[in-house]
């Protein structure tokens, strides 16, 4: 179930709880500090509590070895926060280790997001033609936020729009959320196009009413995407609500 049900909704904390309780039942370690930190990690990224993210994962490093898939979730989420932080080669580093698995598809994301922030073009085309060959991700929680979020990565770093449109859409298609992430990057892909009023029209329809399954640092950057399309066509005071909103989202994620 924690698999499944978005990390930050109540349901996810409802199945945490359940977790926390089972352990102290059964003393499981297993089930109790060394999971559970994972949980949480993966809960306050998706709330964007950055402070409970570092936290847990420093107590999940406690408990985790080299080896392990733990140890590899861990890392990764190191090296998104470090991203985040804007330490690019530290967050590389981390992908690139022994310790992590080379042909996963969730390795090969989020080193194009990496090599995006740095606008190193060649490296995310490169890797966007090893994702496409990839199977897609399982239909999880995290597999939304990574899917939208490689999309953004691609039109960051200015991949052709053709294959973002066509490549990687068509990639999202046996997808169960291929439609729901295609929603979401129909305005990006708009206003990597040009068209900044299409854009906005189609971010405003998907930011009126956000769906709660989204990660919020997925909703601060759409939402300064929003301003951005805003600007473009002259709406000033538009543009500056959607800023508004975007530091409200991510209040807790400095």
């Amino acid at each position: 179930l924690l698999a499944v049900v978005s990390p930050h909704s109540e349901r996810g904390e409802w199945a945490r709880c359940e977790l926390r309780e089972a352990a102290a039942r059964s003393g499981l370690d297993r089930l109790g500090a060394s999971s559970r930190a994972l949980w949480e990690a993966d809960a306050a990224f998706a709330a964007g509590e950055m402070r409970v993210v570092r936290r847990s994962l420093a107590e999940a490093l406690e408990h985790w070895g080299p080896g392990s898939v733990q140890y590899q979730r861990t890392i990764l989420a190191v090296a998104m926060l470090q991203v985040e932080e804007g330490l690019l080669d530290a967050a590389l580093a981390h992908i690139t280790s022994d310790n992590v698995c080379a042909g996963d598809q969730g390795v090969t994301a989020m080193e194009a997001m990496v090599h995006s922030v740095a606008g190193r073009r060649g490296e995310v085309n490169a890797l966007c033609e090893r994702l496409l060959a990839m199977p897609r991700p399982p239909d999880a929680a995290g597999a939304l936020f990574s899917m939208i979020e490689v999309g953004l990565a691609l039109l960051h770093a200015s991949v052709p729009i053709e294959r973002v449109r066509g490549d990687y859409s068509a990639w999202l298609d046996e997808h169960p959320a291929g439609e729901f992430v295609r929603r979401h990057l129909a305005g990006p892909i708009l206003l990597a196009e040009g068209d900044p009023a299409a854009a906005a029209t189609a971010l405003t329809e998907v930011l009126a009413s956000p769906d709660p399954v989204l990660y919020r640092p997925t909703l601060g950057s759409l939402r300064t995407l929003l301003a951005q399309a805003l600007l473009a066509t002259g709406d000033r005071a538009g543009a500056l609500a959607a800023v508004r909103e975007a530091l409200a989202d991510l209040a807790t994620w400095p």
